[in-house]
């Protein structure tokens, strides 16, 4: 009978409990193709045709209604341009999963209906700003990299290509790499009537993408996004040109899309100065100039523009760098993409580039001390290198099956690089002559770089359950042929001392490193997932530097100099260990947090000049917090965190003398410790109904540990002095850790059409805020700097015969150090023309103004860099132009750098390539709609993607 009882009050008290329990209801809506529609309204009606809730579909169709109390409902889907479907649904003891719901056409034929509306510059998605190419009207022979210059927060500075306040660092064409991580290389080899929209956003890692929880390593990307039915075919340009004076360029561009498969080629050989493929076009160029004054906290005393002897440089010896002076250009790339089958989808690209350029430097460099100037530095360097390099990008994504894929993306760099540089010098102390140099350096450099990144990724049957295995190896060997011969005269006390340097040094460097992370997710709920990860990483750099005297004599050949030579090896290692969590409500709010303990050692090995062994351990706890929230469809807010470690590299490390220039000194130190940086952005997005945009970004960057040279100057009495010898006006850096350095942005921009004038006005402002700790002799030394800018750009919205656009960027800037104050204000002005009129000519102009203003007593410069050209249109569709152009038609075009460091002031003047005649012929392909069928761009990104289909399946 107890049993009884019980059974029933159990009944009693359940029943009505489970009739008043929370229910729900959801949806996936799809089009007659099977693909999900996005933004679909779907109304949940109660008594009297009252809706009780309504929901809009994501971006892969589902939706969700949730506390929902058992009865009877109505489910109305109504959706632009598809039959309205209405569904009895009847809610009792349990959640009603309606799966998919299939809209179909409305057939109905309407009357003529004109809407009149502004059309909008771009729309916001989630992470992503996207814009509509048919918004900025181009001329029919405009490339991507013009189109994308009139697009709201995108903008160059000095050739670098900016989005929303940061460096593009990728560039893809239908979610694909184009021509590997060069992104002006893209853009230019891209028509813009090709391109359907552009999308901004920051690109996650490939490990990221498939857990879908960020682990900060982001680039900011542009993904170009092809029209359909033009993204097949073949399209390009041939162009040559011969000038005065025997100036000729000569190249092509050619792209053929066949579906899936798209080979495109490019080439050029050239005599004016465009040393990459990421330059523009001769009639479009404003040359190597540079008057603008650079602010720098490193402190750096040695000079940058000569061939130095200490150990590569990292990335920058493996690249093809800008660089001043004239050079002589031959260089080709071939990019290929292809689809394999269903499994297996290619990505290759290769570069050779050959330059060999003449550049002539003289340099100015003033020390000061309490204000007041009692050291000055001149130099004059003229240097020939010649420079040959190889790239290879490759990536292969191979599906096994609908489980399991696998990544396989490798990269080969080759470099060869042969420099003579001579140079002399001279130091003043109180406008008194303490040295004169005068120096030769001689390089043989040839060095490879080799890596390779592995990844797998498994998804298990269970949604959100996955794990993933990224293993990463690089080798980097690089030899050295250094020569060296110099004559320094000192005069110290009214006595004269000659010191000659004569040597010849072997340098072997080699750089190995191996990494593994891996990473496992698993989901609480539909929308709670946490994540597992452990990283391991090993690192090993050892350089082997042999230096030999010369007799001057010949009497005594090559004898070892054991103080100059050095055989250092540094090993890193690095375990860490990460939990996460994300929470991810579709289209509203995602949220994900990161925490992980991190140890590594460093193990420093020095076996010559003398045996020195340096251990380091360090332990860290690194958080980091990514946050998306999207309140509505034309708003979005996110905010992101990292804190990440910094090992100082070899070449900080290895405490070998470094004399290249004999008056100017450095030593690494291999006491340094790992430096700790924490990284912060606020970013907000807005696309607003009279078509404006807004977008607002404030980040920042903190380093503890900063790593900043050490300053020793001979003029003056310190202890060091008494351990290393030097001449009176010689200088001595070694790196040290000191204090916090602090780095914060701020960047917003407003942007709208003007219908009246036919344009699109954009606005800007930015504000940079830098302090970093130095030390000269025993004085410590903070260092501020502000930088405010304003921008103004207003670009043609007209027609494709007329384009123009427009930009005023003035700036205020201001840099205080214990020693020197510099306050000026910074002017440039651009203006890019385009006119096609009567009979198909054209005119084409280029204006470029830079002016310095200062407020203290530092000369004020203005340039003028004026490109002309005048063309026709000739051929069927006007596919060939012929023109006759002038580059720099004031002669103005010059290469000054003035340049503010804690220590000095300087003043940096290079040769560049000035004014010059040129006829030109261009010879447009466009030839679309032919080979396969035109494939259907979806711009969702992969991770939705791939939760649709697991949902669907």
């Amino acid at each position: 009978m107890r049993i009884v009882f019980l059974v029933i009050l159990f009944y009693t008290i359940a029943f009505p409990l489970s009739r008043g329990q929370s229910l729900s209801i959801d949806a996936t809506i799809i089009d007659d193709q099977g693909k999900p529609i996005f933004g679909v309204n779907l109304d949940l009606i109660k008594e009297q045709n009252i809706a009780i809730q309504s929901q809009l579909t994501d971006s892969i169709g589902y939706a969700k209604f949730t506390n929902i109390a058992a009865g009877e409902y109505k489910l109305q889907i109504k959706y632009l341009g598809t039959q309205t479907i209405v569904k009895q649904i009847s809610i009792q003891n349990f959640n009603i999963l309606l799966g998919n719901i299939t809209l179909l056409p409305d057939t109905k034929l309407l009357k003529e209906v004109v809407i009149k509306d502004k059309k909008p510059l771009g729309s916001i998605k989630n992470d992503t700003v996207q814009f509509d190419a048919n918004s900025f009207k181009m001329m029919n022979d405009a490339t991507a990299d013009q189109l994308v210059e009139k697009m709201p927060s995108i903008n160059k500075e000095n050739g670098t290509l900016k989005a929303q306040g940061d460096e593009v660092k990728q560039i893809l064409v239908d979610g694909k790499p184009f021509f590997g991580n060069d992104p002006n290389l893209s853009l230019r080899n891209l028509p813009a009537e090709l391109i359907d929209k552009v999308q901004i956003f920051d690109q996650l890692s490939e490990q990221s993408q498939f857990t879908g929880i960020n682990d900060g390593n982001t680039v900011k990307t542009i993904n170009i996004v092809t029209k359909n039915g033009m993204n097949n075919g073949q399209f390009g340009k041939l162009y040559a040109g011969y000038g005065v004076h025997d100036k000729y360029q000569i190249g092509t561009n050619l792209n053929f899309f066949d579906g899936n498969r798209r080979v495109s080629l490019i080439g050029m050989s050239n005599n004016v100065n465009i040393q990459n493929f990421a330059v523009d076009d001769i009639l479009g160029a404003m040359g190597n100039s540079n008057n603008s004054r650079n602010r720098s906290n490193s402190g750096n005393p040695t000079n940058p523009r000569r061939e130095g002897r200490g150990p590569g440089n990292g990335i920058n010896d493996f690249l093809v760098p800008q660089s001043g002076g004239i050079a002589k250009t031959n260089a080709v790339g071939i990019n290929y993409t292809d689809k394999l089958g269903s499994k297996i989808e290619l990505n290759l690209s290769y570069f050779y580039n050959l330059t060999s350029n003449n550049i002539e430097n003289d340099l100015d460099r003033t020390y000061l001390t309490s204000g007041f100037l009692d050291q000055h530095y001149f130099e004059s360097t003229n240097s020939k290198p010649k420079n040959v390099n190889h790239r290879l990008n490759g990536r292969v994504e191979y599906k096994m099956d609908s489980f399991n894929t696998l990544i396989f993306r490798p990269r080969i760099t080759i470099q060869l690089n042969k420099s003579g540089v001579t140079s002399e010098s001279g130091t003043y102390l109180n406008d008194i002559l303490t040295n004169h140099s005068l120096n030769t350096n001689n390089s043989d450099i040839r060095g490879s770089n080799i890596s390779n990144s592995l990844l797998f990724r498994h998804r298990f049957a269970k949604i959100g359950r996955s794990v993933s295995i990224d293993l990463n190896h690089n080798i980097a060997p690089k030899t050295e042929d250094l020569e060296q011969n110099s004559v320094t005269t000192y005069e110290t006390k009214n006595k004269l001392f000659i010191d000659t340097i004569s040597q010849r040094s072997d340098n072997a460097i080699s750089k190995w490193s191996l990494s593994s992370n891996i990473e496992y997710t698993e989901p609480i709920t539909l929308e709670h997932s946490v994540v597992l990860n452990y990283k391991m990483s090993y690192q090993e750099d050892e350089t082997d530097l042999s230096t030999y005297d010369i007799s001057l004599d010949g009497l005594y050949g090559e004898q070892f100099n054991s103080t100059l030579s050095n055989h250092f090896t540094s090993n890193s290692k690095s375990h860490q260990v990460g939990l996460g969590y994300q929470f991810n409500r579709e289209q509203k709010l995602n949220l994900s947090s990161r925490i992980h303990w991190q140890t590594s050692k460093l193990l420093n090995q020095q076996y010559i000049p003398i045996q020195n062994d340096n251990n380091k351990i360090f332990n860290n706890i690194l958080p980091s917090l990514f946050l998306r929230y999207t309140p509505t469809r034309t708003k979005s807010f996110n905010l992101h965190y990292r804190s990440t470690t910094q090992l100082p590299t070899i070449n900080q490390l290895q405490n070998v003398l470094n004399n290249s220039n004999p008056v100017q000194l450095s030593i690494g130190n291999p006491n340094l410790k790992q430096a700790l940086n924490h990284n912060f952005n606020i970013r907000y997005s807005s696309s607003n109904a009279n078509s404006s945009m807004i977008y607002l970004m404030l980040g920042g960057t903190i380093t503890q540990n900063y790593i900043s040279n050490h300053l020793y100057i001979r003029s003056r009495n310190h202890p060091i002095f008494n351990i290393i010898d030097l001449p009176i006006g010689s200088q001595l850096s070694i790196p040290e850790n000191y204090g916090i350095s602090k780095q914060y942005r701020a960047f917003c921009s407003y942007s709208f059409p003007i219908p009246k004038i036919k344009c699109n006005l954009s606005l800007d402002a930015s504000y940079i805020y830098s302090k970093a700790p130095s030390l000269v002799d025993s004085l410590i030394n903070r260092s501020t700097q502000n930088n405010t800018s304003l921008g103004i750009s207003l670009s043609s919205n007209i027609n494709q015969k007329i384009d123009f656009n427009i930009q005023f960027r003035p700036s205020y800037n201001n840099y205080t150090s214990k020693n020197i104050e510099d306050n000026y204000f910074y002017f440039e002005n651009k203006v890019r023309f385009a006119w096609q009129f009567y009979n198909s000519l054209i005119i084409r102009m280029d204006l470029n103004s830079k002016s310095t203003q200062s407020l203290t007593d530092r000369p004020d410069q203005t340039i003028w860099l004026f490109n002309l050209a005048f063309g026709k249109k000739i051929f069927k569709n006007e596919r060939g132009e012929i023109a006759i152009g002038v580059n720099d038609l004031f002669n103005q075009n010059i290469n000054i750098l003035q340049s503010v460091s804690d220590y000095y002031v300087e003043d940096s003047r290079t040769n560049s390539l000035q004014r010059f005649l040129m006829i030109s012929f261009t010879y447009n392909i466009r030839n679309y709609n032919s080979g396969k069928k035109a494939t259907q761009n979806n711009t969702m990104d992969q991770d939705r993607m791939r939760r649709w289909d697991e949902r669907r399946n």
